[in-house]
């Protein structure tokens, strides 16, 4: 009796270890299969979200690439809109060959230097408006003599040197009944201007001149 009690008792704890293996090959199992889930769901959001991270910039380059193609050829058409709307005002000068040939545009002659000495190159133009001018301009590299003679406008304006500098020096000079309002700085002459009854006569230089020269030329432009 006492043999099968003891029997019955080593049945019974054979058969508890027997179900605390298998529980815990259960739940080890049951670990070992979520690790390996989640794994797997880690590995398919870290495989989708590089190509839609990748997507996303491909996308936002193309987009500024684009964006910068656009505005590039808006202010290019703008810029081509622009010039074909601006107005290309004429030259109102006409430039000749000698002052017979300016006489022919102007409707009245004048009298100048042939050469002036210190330049070598000489242009005869004429301003082909309502109130037309002979312009003769001296020059030698960058400095240049211009003599001008043109009909008296209805503005009533005498200076047609086109010189409306500041001058600190301004005076008269006579010359055979002529004046002449001259101004210039420390000596020189840089703008000479008279009228007579029919015309308006200009001398401006860029380097200025002495008094003697403007004087010399007065006896010559009429």
């Amino acid at each position: 009796m006492k043999k099968m009690k003891i029997q019955k008792l080593l049945a019974v704890v054979f058969m508890g270890t027997m179900f605390l293996s298998m529980t815990a090959c259960g739940t080890s199992k049951d670990t070992k299969e979520e690790k390996i889930e989640k794994t797997t769901e880690k590995t398919v959001e870290e495989t989708t979200e590089e190509p839609a991270k990748e997507t996303a910039e491909t996308i936002a380059e193309e987009s500024a690439k684009e964006t910068a193609e656009t505005i590039a050829e808006e202010n290019e058409a703008k810029s081509s809109d622009e010039n074909d709307n601006t107005v290309q005002i004429p030259n109102p000068f006409v430039e000749v060959t000698s002052l017979e040939e300016a006489k022919e545009i102007a409707g009245f002659s004048m009298d100048a230097p042939d050469t002036i000495d210190g330049y070598n190159d000489k242009n005869i133009s004429v301003l082909n408006i309502d109130d037309k001018m002979i312009q003769v301009t001296y020059s030698k590299d960058e400095k240049e003599l211009l003599i001008r003679k043109g009909t008296i406008g209805t503005d009533g304006v005498t200076d047609i040197s086109g010189d409306y500098t500041e001058y600190s020096e301004k005076s008269e000079l006579e010359v055979n009944g002529t004046k002449a309002a001259v101004r210039g700085n420390s000596g020189k002459v840089y703008v000479a201007t008279w009228s007579d009854e029919k015309f308006n006569y200009s001398i401006g230089s860029t380097e200025g001149l002495t008094q003697e020269k403007v004087t010399e030329l007065l006896t010559q432009i009429k």
